[in-house]
């Protein structure tokens, strides 16, 4: 990581102390890292689909389907099975992992005295990014601050107004 990297990533854990606890921190890394690259399931069905694709290459059309078919067992397939059922339990627990990260921080289980300005900075944030990308969108789409992209009249990123 450059300088530049560095710089971003301290600025960003300072900014970002009081809305995130480190048990919060490390279920979206856990997270993240099981929906991402690198990992055994993703490689072990990377591998068995290459090990499939050998063993196919040489066969007639009739020889392929004949080994593809939904009844058929082969090793090859069967290894494929196997790993596809491996990344889709990784997937699983990476979902898993980001959920109760994100229920913990927006229930505020991760403070420890449940302080109400903290729980107040996290709603704050919530409702700010809301906005924001209310007001992002409404510009993309040929509005402004107080018209919709049509000339109705409304107040950008705030519903119901």
């Amino acid at each position: 990581m450059g300088v530049m990297g560095q710089l971003l990533r301290s600025n960003m854990d300072a900014a970002t102390q009081g809305l995130f606890s480190d048990q919060v921190r490390q279920g979206v890394k856990t997270g993240v890292h099981s929906l991402g690259r690198g990992t055994p399931g993703r490689e072990a069905v990377r591998q068995s689909r290459r090990d499939l694709d050998m063993a196919l290459k040489d066969l007639s059309p009739a020889e392929r389907k004949a080994r593809l078919a939904p009844g058929a067992n082969t090793a090859e397939v069967q290894a494929l099975r196997d790993a596809e059922a491996m990344r889709a339990g990784e997937i699983t627990d990476g979902i898993k992992s980001l959920g109760t990260a994100a229920k913990d921080w927006a229930l505020g289980r991760d403070v420890a005295d449940g302080r109400a300005m903290t729980l107040a900075k996290r709603y704050g944030a919530v409702a700010a990014g809301s906005v924001g990308l209310g007001t992002a969108g409404r510009f993309l789409t040929g509005g402004d601050m107080t018209h919709d992209n049509r000339g109705n009249r409304d107040i950008a990123g705030i519903p119901f107004i």
